[in-house]
């Protein structure tokens, strides 16, 4: 949370990893948002433009270069689905869709005719840069402008200039920075502990819904898949122009089935050579539009020619949602245009699971964004019960859903007993919010976890608190050895047991955990600290203080 003193955001110092400082009460020249939004505006916009980036790209031919980066992204999707232990490249994957859909805006008569190879989907130097120009530098602006980004003046070399934007500024992240990263590590694994994140996936966050394979209603979709919806979900909000890609809403009464078999028909018009290729080398498959036509036909009715729209992007409709490419280019001997449709298969399977909370749906079903909502919330008790198997798998003496018996039972979801301190942990799972790039975004976190941790309630909100946490800790402090309180013995809420505080347990050390698959801005409060759940497994699994940042004081 802020600076207690001066209101400014807290930094990450440089020297200390785990630690945040206030730099306005340190003596930095903190440089106003008004003055870097201008400076950040005229770099993008009137120095460093997407136009001149226009001009690397129009060394190439448009199909061949359309081509290039469809392939790339059907790669990238491609790996993610067939290795178990390899995460998806949020930026990567993220940014390739918007630089196709950039490339169709593009006249044609600009582009040259230089080709790149079709049989691999490694991209060339030039391409590679055109990628990090927005992966690292516009990314990198963006944080600033988002506030994830704080700018102290370089006292040795400010200049003041605008081109001197990125000299001018020792650039440290903010605390809403670190709590962005900390979700995205938290959503989407770290690439050296995929292994631990993996773990956390698999045990930590499993529910007992229906197998993936099995799902046949939109809600039983949303508990199969939730964990993948999730990190794509990340991917389409971490940035403003990935965003914009990423975030188109159906028309009512369409489901994720109904795009499932939509799919799944195109790949029936594949020949079966011609799709063992596809799955091996990750090539993206043409087809005629008549054939695109039927299949959506057979499937959408009448409706096709409205979710056409929403399917297939061309240079007519760069709105549609990234699951087909209609181009058409020039044979030779040919006056007439040839038009293929591009189906990069991988990455259109993936792009089911990422729109899936931008469905409608029918009339009678909740939309997608309320579906994963609700499974977040309903399945707690499950991922409470699979944090104390892994903590008692670790020889921890752990309590499950511990009540009081004497008095209001003041529940809590997991207590702790280790040494000479006891741990009590609150656990709340939630969905992210869609803004998780922006200020907005984090504030929204902020409020979550100040409204169900702490009962703190905005003015203008009709939602009602809990808690607070702390006084319902504070109710377990005042316990004596011989008084008894009950917890779950097993995965049925109504199997208890009667335990009994022991002697000792006032002198012991009091630590208080939230925890989640997401995480607020602040790092602890009233002595509460908020980790992700992947966060606590490597604290717990191996002793790791890295993930337990600290405030330091003015």
């Amino acid at each position: 949370m802020p600076c207690s003193d001066c209101g400014s955001l807290l930094c990450l110092s440089k020297t200390d990893s785990n630690s945040l400082f206030c730099p306005e009460c340190t003596g930095y020249r903190v440089e106003s948002q008004p003055v870097l939004d201008a400076k950040i505006n005229w770099y993008l916009k009137d120095f460093l433009t997407e136009q001149r980036i226009d001009r690397l790209l129009t060394e190439y031919s448009k199909q061949s270069l359309t081509y290039k980066l469809l392939h790339r992204v059907n790669y990238i999707s491609n790996q993610f689905f067939s290795q178990a232990e390899t995460s998806l490249p949020a930026d990567e994957f993220g940014y390739v869709a918007y630089l196709i859909k950039r490339i169709y805006e593009i006249d044609d008569s600009k582009f040259g005719d230089k080709t790149l190879p079709q049989d691999s989907p490694e991209l060339d130097e030039t391409l590679t840069t055109v990628q990090k120009y927005y992966t690292e530098f516009v990314s990198r602006l963006e944080r600033v402008q988002n506030e994830f980004t704080v700018c102290i003046r370089n006292s040795e070399e400010f200049t003041g200039r605008m081109q001197d934007l990125l000299t001018d500024y020792d650039r440290y992240q903010s605390e809403y920075g670190l709590c962005n990263d900390r979700c995205t590590n938290s959503v989407g694994g770290v690439e050296d502990r995929y292994e631990d994140f993996s773990y956390v996936y698999d045990k930590i966050r499993q529910t007992d819904g229906v197998e993936p394979g099995d799902a046949e209603t939109p809600r039983e979709f949303a508990d199969a898949w939730y964990p993948v919806i999730q990190q794509l979900r990340f991917i389409a909000g971490s940035d403003d122009r990935v965003g914009m890609t990423y975030k188109t809403r159906f028309p009512e009464g369409v489901t994720v089935f109904d795009i499932r078999e939509f799919l799944n028909k195109l790949d029936d018009q594949v020949p079966l050579e011609h799709m063992a290729h596809a799955q091996y080398n990750s090539a993206v498959i043409p087809l005629r539009p008549r054939v695109v036509n039927k299949c959506g036909r057979e499937v959408f009715g009448k409706q096709w020619s409205e979710v056409k729209d929403y399917v297939v992007v061309s240079e007519d409709n760069l709105e549609a949602h990234p699951f087909l490419f209609e181009m058409s280019f020039d044979l030779p001997h040919q006056t007439i245009p040839t038009t293929n449709v591009y189906y990069p298969r991988h990455y259109a399977q993936l792009l089911k699971f990422q729109v899936f909370p931008l469905l409608q749906n029918n009339t009678d079903e909740p939309n997608g964004h309320t579906l994963l909502s609700n499974v977040a919330g309903d399945n707690g008790t499950i991922r409470e019960r699979n944090l104390y198997e892994f903590l008692t798998e670790q020889g921890i003496d752990c309590y499950h859903s511990a009540e009081i018996t004497s008095k209001n039972p003041n529940e809590i979801d997991l207590l702790c007993v280790m040494e000479n301190r006891i741990i009590f942990i609150e656990v709340k799972y939630r969905f992210p919010p869609l803004q998780i790039n922006e200020a907005d975004g984090i504030t929204e976190l902020n409020q979550y976890f100040n409204r169900v941790i702490f009962n703190e309630v905005p003015p203008d909100s009709n939602r009602e608190g809990k808690g607070p946490f702390p006084e319902k800790v504070q109710s377990w402090r005042e316990l004596e050895a011989g008084d008894t309180f009950t917890s779950q013995v097993s995965r049925d809420d109504t199997d208890r047991d009667k335990q009994t505080i022991s002697d000792g347990w006032t002198d012991m050390d009091v630590e208080m955990f939230v925890v989640s698959n997401v995480v607020p801005s602040f790092i602890t409060k009233h002595d509460v600290r908020f980790l992700t759940d992947f966060e606590f497994y490597q604290y717990i699994k191996y002793n790791d203080d890295s993930v337990l940042y600290s405030v330091q004081e003015n």
